[in-house]
């Protein structure tokens, strides 16, 4: 008997612990919803690196020049004229096929497009990805006529 008492006690301490008393309030506060706008903002599921990359194929063109299949590091200008209105410059690829380049024409692997011919360079603009913010960034490279192969 003493023992069935006992463990009634004990179970309604237990249950008083246990179960809350009176009415619950709330614990936080809730916040104005901010509805997420993708025009706005990227998709914060997609890699911008992969954005980057569809954006790059778009740019590409179908069909490349042979002038296109090589980086400028590869290409050696070789001669450098002026004809009475422009510059035009002579190149050569690595597999020995040469070509006579003039400004506006397409070159390199990245897209370059030549914007100016001197006297003794070229200089091409290339497009590169920028990973921070998924644009083509543009970068001016120059590529100089070899002096031993201009005399």
């Amino acid at each position: 008997m003493r023992a069935r008492l006992l463990y009634i006690i004990l179970c309604s301490l237990i249950l008083s612990a246990v179960l809350p008393s009176g009415t619950l309030r709330a614990q936080t506060s809730y916040k104005e919803f901010i509805p997420y706008t993708p025009k706005i903002k990227r998709d914060p599921f997609v890699s911008p690196i992969e954005i980057t990359k569809k954006k790059i194929q778009k740019v590409k063109r179908k069909t490349l020049s042979p002038l296109e299949s090589y980086d400028l590091e590869e290409i050696r200008v070789i001669g450098i004229v002026f004809d009475g209105k422009q510059y035009l410059a002579s190149v050569v690829l690595p597999d020995g096929k040469g070509f006579t380049v003039k400004k506006g024409m397409r070159i390199g692997i990245n897209g370059g497009k030549i914007i100016r011919i001197t006297e003794n360079a070229i200089l091409v603009r290339e497009y590169f990805p920028d990973y921070i913010t998924g644009q083509l960034k543009p970068r001016d490279r120059t590529m100089k006529l070899h002096k031993e192969e201009g005399k």
